[in-house]
């Protein structure tokens, strides 16, 4: 029976022992099926860690540590949860450059479509590394509705 199924997660199933097995041979395996119970029950509730992650570094993207809203940038397209598009569309409005360019390449990582029309308004950037970023996220996506605000971006921008 699956550890968890019909048992609660902390306790662990009885071991059935062959007797000619030395002592250390006991412990070994006794300390393997352990680890792999607990490599079991951590595999389990990945899923609900994630999804508190994710909401975790939502919050952290309106923190007012310029570090914890870069970090939170750079973690939410690993995850890749769409949760993350709307929040990270609003970063595009940060006052710190490199949380502007942070939520610009993730959002070019996610290829979410709610990003295109944002990404394009990022090709208008103060910064120039913004407005870079933007261009290389824009043709990471590949969508049509870019193509021509690229070009009007590469004919404008000479930085």
């Amino acid at each position: 029976m699956p550890l968890g199924e019909n048992n609660p997660p902390n306790v662990l199933p009885t071991v059935i022992i062959p007797s000619k097995l030395r002592h250390w041979q006991i412990r070994r395996a006794y300390g393997l099926l352990l680890f792999a119970c607990f490599c079991a029950q951590g595999l389990v509730s990945a899923g609900y860690a994630q999804a508190d992650r994710v909401s975790q570094l939502i919050k952290d993207l309106k923190s007012k540590n310029s570090i914890t809203r870069a970090t939170a940038v750079d973690l939410l397209p690993r995850i890749n949860d769409p949760r993350a598009v709307e929040p990270l569309i609003d970063a595009l409005k940060s006052n710190d450059p490199y949380v502007r360019k942070g939520a610009v390449k993730a959002l070019g990582f996610m290829r979410d479509p709610r990003a295109v029309e944002p990404l394009i308004a990022a090709l208008r950037d103060t910064d120039p590394r913004v407005r870079s970023t933007a261009t290389e996220a824009l043709g990471f996506m590949g969508d049509p509705r870019a193509v021509e605000p690229l070009i009007t971006a590469a004919l404008r921008d000479v930085d």
